[in-house]
């Protein structure tokens, strides 16, 4: 009704309110629209491709939490048509370590391949490291040993060598036969 504003004091004290809950709901928008800026927020970067390569850290990151795995190593095998089984190669070594970092800077990786089956005791596995090989390294599982007549074992996952806040070591590789199937 008209007769609510004929009071000018009643006419100025709806504007105040109005403008009063305005600019409350104006800085509370720009707490919320702005929070992002204020809390940390978590990006995961994966690089898989075995080999090397390099990363520049992105703005605003101070710190970054790295995890490694050594390539697994490669099961025994045998060149001769006798089903005789070979020892399964171990899976590489896992470490993890958090480093200070600075944005902007270029950091090197190695990412080590898993090694490849043969008709003779399997291969170890490539080793994976962060910035150098002596910073952040996780050694490759060892290979599984041919069938030859005799004890026929799965490689053997370790942490020897390796470098890291957390260092555990890969599986073991089963065990395999020198027995003949028939």
């Amino acid at each position: 009704m008209i007769s609510n504003f004929t009071h000018s004091s009643d006419f100025l004290f709806f504007n105040a309110q109005k403008k009063r809950s305005t600019l409350v709901g104006f800085v509370l928008a720009f707490i919320v629209l702005n929070s992002s800026f204020l809390t940390a927020q978590t990006q995961t970067v994966i690089f898989n491709t075995a080999g090397d390569g390099s990363w520049t850290v992105p703005p605003y990151v101070t710190s970054v939490t790295v995890e490694a795995w050594g390539g697994g190593g490669a099961g025994g095998g045998t060149g001769t048509n006798n089903a005789r089984g070979g020892g399964g190669g171990a899976g590489g070594t896992y470490v993890s370590s958090i480093f200070a970092v600075t944005p902007g800077q270029n950091l090197s990786y190695f990412v080590g391949a898993g090694a490849t089956g043969a008709t003779t005791n399997g291969g170890t596995g490539g080793s994976s490291w962060f910035l150098n090989n002596t910073t952040l390294f996780a050694q490759g599982g060892a290979g599984g040993t041919a069938p030859n007549g005799g004890t026929v074992t799965g490689g053997q996952g370790s942490i020897t060598t390796s470098i890291g806040t957390i260092r555990l070591g890969g599986l073991n590789g089963g065990n395999g036969t020198s027995a003949t199937s028939r």
